[in-house]
């Protein structure tokens, strides 16, 4: 203030100023709550599947329902299964039978987001496993295992040969698959 008592133009701008930097720190705050307000509201629509696409190539490790921990780097995801591999192994796990997954990306990739060939579901790999006539370990979510080749895929099922010796009667075993944990296969 002058003699008169009066404020300086400067200072009244410099008051401006600071009143502006305040609202603006406000304002920041704000922001960064209603982001956060709308980050929380919105994960409730995140999915397994989504969290698994976005971990496509890492070394994980699913808990899984029926079959233990699976172990192995995710290759590949599609609606409603996942699939990892070692070196010597392969599993087609059904998302629905994971209980716990460790080593996924905090991020996700929306459904929206995937391309054609991954939003397909479990039937496509079953199909592939069937046209390599790869022999299988199918293990259920209640522990128990069906082994023999994928012969054909069903709408919700999967029919599986059996044949205890080379020259054998061959039996086939449908599994629903629903009841399907993972399916386990050499490389």
């Amino acid at each position: 203030m002058d003699e008169s008592g009066r404020w300086a133009e400067h200072e009244v701008f410099d008051v401006l100023a600071d009143l502006e930097a305040q609202a603006e720190t406000v304002h920041h705050w704000a922001r960064l709550a209603e982001v956060d307000d709308r980050s929380r509201a919105e994960y409730h629509e995140v999915t397994l599947d989504a969290r698994l696409m976005a971990s496509t190539g890492l070394p994980v490790v699913l808990a899984v329902r029926g079959a233990g921990h699976v172990r192995g780097r995710l290759v590949g995801v599609g609606e409603g299964w996942c699939r990892l591999e070692d070196d010597r192994r392969a599993w087609v796990v059904r998302t629905p039978a994971v209980t716990t997954a460790q080593g996924l990306s905090s991020r996700a990739v929306p459904r929206v987001a995937w391309s054609r060939l991954d939003a397909v579901g479990l039937r496509a790999p079953l199909r592939r496993l069937a046209d390599a006539a790869a022999r299988c370990d199918l293990v259920l979510a209640d522990g128990s295992a069906v082994a023999g080749r994928v012969a054909r895929v069903g709408a919700d099922f999967v029919e599986v040969e059996q044949s205890s010796s080379p020259g054998a009667e061959t039996r086939h075993v449908l599994v629903a698959l629903d009841a399907l944990a993972v399916v386990r296969h050499e490389l």
